[in-house]
């Protein structure tokens, strides 16, 4: 999941992304010098991996970015929904799975992913960090 700050975070899954496929980020970054202030809420880039029948899903589902613990959430769950609408959609063109991290507010997001992937008949994978 990605903010619509054009800000890639150096930790946490969005970091173990850059190390292992940098091209991610640089696909993130690049798509925000293009759009900046018009990278919608609830848009998805599909990046796929050189040599690989890997893509990353780069989700615009955060609004802005959490700097201090006590800012509140700023992941859009309506937009997250419309992300992995797209997501199932492009999963079941190419008959491929989802493999994700079990992000923050997990009670709120997991009825997103039944809604969406599961009910599209993807077959999902979800890492504990």
């Amino acid at each position: 999941m990605c903010n619509d700050a054009g800000v890639w975070p150096w930790v946490g899954f969005a970091g173990e992304i850059d190390k292992a496929w940098p091209q991610a980020k640089r696909a993130y970054r690049q798509w925000y010098r293009v759009l900046g202030n018009y990278l919608a809420l609830g848009t998805t880039q599909l990046i796929e991996l050189e040599d690989s029948d890997v893509f990353i899903a780069n989700m615009i589902a955060q609004r802005g970015v959490k700097l201090l613990p006590i800012q509140p959430g700023a992941v859009n769950h309506g937009a997250l929904e419309q992300c992995l609408n797209t997501v199932a959609n492009r999963a079941r063109y190419f008959n491929a799975s989802v493999h994700l991290p079990r992000l923050n507010g997990w009670e709120k997001v997991a009825p997103i992913i039944s809604r969406t992937l599961l009910a599209a008949g993807i077959d999902v994978t979800v890492y504990e960090s």
